[in-house]
């Protein structure tokens, strides 16, 4: 009720997730399909790590090949 948040109850600016595909035009999906992530899909990760001074340069480097 009113509620509020604090910096005991809130998520640190780290947390998060993201995701980027890359398609060719006849391999992406028409429009208004439901994406999935699943079911056959080649699913890659990184999961790149830096100085926690440096934390915010990570998304740079998780999208590099």
């Amino acid at each position: 009720d009113g509620g509020s948040i604090t910096a005991g109850n809130s998520s640190p600016l780290s947390d998060g997730a993201c995701a980027l595909v890359v398609a060719s035009a006849e391999r992406a999906p028409a429009p208004r399909r439901a994406a999935r992530a699943c079911g056959g899909a080649r699913l890659r990760g990184r999961k790149p790590a830096s100085s926690p001074e440096w934390f915010t340069t990570a998304p740079a480097a998780a999208t590099r090949k």
